[in-house]
């Protein structure tokens, strides 16, 4: 209770970032909205299983990457389902619990202001990494250990007790085991305090070093469990020892970092802000801007009570924040197929945030009532960042909506046509990655449907078909059919059935008949000619020529 009563403004705040972490993912009601391959991981993993461990773990190789993360999917996470808000909420707590808790150690060196918990959690960049179950179980969970690991290093610096180095030790073994990125952002975090407090902490500082045995501990443990079927390339690595690595390699990876950082980073806080606005308005979110009026003068004294306290070693600061936005970044440097999405940002927000809250607070520090300035700019952001992620959940509960749709006249069909044999590849013509009239940002499988890729709808489906094996169901768009590295999959001839979506909740089925100019037609039920499909310098390409005469779906 002293320690309660000691920390009682970090408490609170804890509970306004928590509340305003979750009055976000509730804007459209008290629902968790499913995307991509949560169907996989929470429900399909292990209904009807036998054995969760060898049917799962051992079968799949969950044990190979992300071995913890892996468990917490089949024996916590799954649990959830299908009533997953629980969990979301239980991720919302980890989360705030992470960013208030460097924020104390932030806080401790740099006098830190309440703006960089503003920013850290609610950026709307981050949104996909901390909302999206599939990643927020993965990144949040590994930074809510990587940050108890930090502040306990922290305190054990300050000699609080031999204790703290205990925690620290066990806490950063276990964030490894979840994430990648989690290895590089704790490590730098500790050395960094190692070296910023090295006169206070003389010999302590050098339990720093535990970084690299806790990596050498989890690498050893992995590279023991085999090859997994599941993460494939994710378990490779590359190294920068080659001209393809510096020419190809290298160049891809800065290019997906700049648009996500740069390219996301703004739309997400410009046009998501405009069309917030306007859904707030057009779709009667009336509660949701009350509860954020009322969280916004909560924050507001928030950021006053803790700003009164001058900025503290500000260049420090800036290096720190620069060192640790960089360093989770290491990983996809080595990977040897990397794939920076939005969700690979939210570590480095921790380091933007630090630099964005020490230049904000420098800027008015010898203004008069500087730091109240500071507070209103705080409560403002934060609740531009609220009304931003608006448009980001009404995106996602349109494609959630839809999600069902399709994969139900998908499942209602293939069951009326007594298709859901394991051994069979279906096909399903004109669908689309996405259905969204409107996006905030394109990039990656940012929002986009179950029907953007085969595994995806193929879980889906087996979620709908209520089955433990069913078909291979893979979508094929009009347009762009395929790419090169995806062209002996997508071949027509391949499937042992297809269908076509008309976009109306309807399944037709159709035959598609190879010409000898390796092209194709397919016919629709009556034989005649609906689409055509053909190449062009190894990208396939689907066409639309005439109406097509659906069946009825079937009830």
């Amino acid at each position: 209770m002293k320690y309660i009563g000691k920390n009682k403004r970090y408490l609170a705040l804890f509970a306004v970032v928590f509340a305003l972490v979750m009055a976000r993912y509730c804007c459209y009601g008290f629902e968790y909205w499913y995307q991509l391959d949560d169907y996989i991981q929470y429900h399909n993993y292990t209904f009807g299983t036998d054995s969760v461990w060898v049917d799962v773990v051992v079968r799949l190789g969950l044990l190979a990457a992300r071995p913890l993360a892996g468990l917490a999917d089949v024996y916590v996470w799954s649990r959830f389902f299908p009533v997953m808000l629980i969990g979301t909420a239980v991720v919302s707590l980890m989360f705030s619990a992470a960013v208030c808790f460097l924020f104390s150690v932030f806080r401790r060196h740099f006098n830190t202001g309440v703006f960089f918990a503003v920013f850290f959690a609610l950026l709307p960049l981050g949104l996909e990494g901390t909302y999206w179950m599939s990643a927020s179980t993965r990144i949040v969970t590994g930074l809510f250990f990587a940050s108890i690991a930090v502040w306990s290093f922290d305190k054990f610096l300050h000699k609080d007790g031999a204790g703290f180095a205990v925690l620290y030790a066990v806490c950063q073994l276990i964030s490894y085991g979840f994430y990648e990125q989690m290895m590089p952002f704790s490590a730098a975090a500790v050395i960094l305090l190692a070296v910023i407090s090295r006169k206070k902490a003389k010999w302590r500082g050098l339990a720093c070093l535990w970084s690299f045995a806790a990596a050498v501990l989890y690498f050893l443990f992995v590279s023991t469990r085999g090859e997994s079927p599941l993460y494939g390339a994710k378990t490779g690595y590359i190294l920068p020892n080659s001209a393809y690595y510096f020419d190809t390699f290298l160049p891809g990876a800065l290019s997906q970092m700049k648009s996500a950082f740069f390219g996301g980073g703004f739309k997400t806080l410009t046009k998501a802000g405009v069309r917030g606005l306007g859904l707030l308005s057009s779709d009667g979110l009336w509660i949701y801007g009350f509860v954020l009026l009322v969280l916004a003068i909560l924050l507001f004294f928030m950021a006053v009570g803790f700003g009164r306290r001058e900025v503290k070693k500000p260049l420090t600061a800036v290096i720190v924040g620069l060192l640790l936005a960089l360093a989770p970044l290491f990983p996809f440097f080595i990977a040897e197929s990397t794939w920076f999405s939005f969700r690979c940002t939210v570590c480095s927000l921790c380091g933007t945030a630090l630099i964005a809250d020490t230049v904000l607070r420098l800027i008015f520090s010898r203004v008069r009532s500087g730091m109240l300035i500071v507070a209103v700019i705080t409560t403002l952001f934060a609740m531009w960042c609220c009304i931003c992620s608006i448009s980001e959940i009404h995106d996602y509960k349109l494609t959630t909506e839809k999600d069902a749709v399709v994969s139900e006249a998908i499942a209602r069909r293939l069951t009326a046509d007594r298709n859901t044999g394991e051994e069979l590849k279906i096909g399903v013509l004109n669908l689309s990655p996405t259905y969204l009239e409107e996006q905030n940002c394109y990039f990656h499988e940012h929002i986009h449907g179950v029907t953007e890729s085969d595994w995806a709808l193929t879980g889906a489906v087996r979620y709908r078909l209520e089955m433990t094996d069913s078909p291979t169901v893979t979508p094929i768009p009009a347009g762009e059919m395929y790419a090169a590295w995806n062209r002996d999959a997508m071949q027509l001839d391949t499937f042992d059935v297809l269908y076509v979506y008309d976009g109306d909740e309807t399944l037709s089925p159709v035959t598609a008949v190879k010409q000898a100019d390796g092209s194709f037609l397919v016919l629709d039920k009556n034989g005649s000619v609906a689409a055509t499909a053909w190449e062009e310098n190894g990208i396939g390409y689907l066409r639309f020529i005439s109406p097509m005469v659906l069946s009825s779906a079937p009830s």
